[in-house]
């Protein structure tokens, strides 16, 4: 199957239109993204390397959560913290 055609495809799968003068661009994007996957096919990673993330599926390794109670105080204090662009400003860590 030509990849134009099996890109067409997977349009019709994921109900998506796109417009006929842009296939090419996308073909060139998802050519990146296979190629992408492959050089990490390719790595010589060992066997036993943990992922870095957590998943829905298997063992949950995150930790469990703590109930904790916040002096008035405290919680004025982190209410009245600046916004800098639209994002709370927060203490610097390394």
């Amino acid at each position: 199957m030509k990849q134009v055609e099996l890109l067409k495809k997977l349009m019709t799968l994921a109900l998506v239109e796109v417009d006929e003068t842009k296939l090419g661009g996308i073909l060139r994007d998802l050519e990146k993204i296979v190629e992408m996957f492959n050089k990490i096919l390719n790595l010589n990673l060992p066997n036993d390397l943990e992922p870095l993330y957590t998943t829905y599926f298997g063992e949950r390794n995150v930790r469990e959560d703590v109930e904790e109670s916040v002096e008035e105080s405290e919680r004025c204090e982190l209410l009245d913290r600046e916004l800098e662009e639209g994002y709370l400003k927060a203490p610097r860590t390394l």
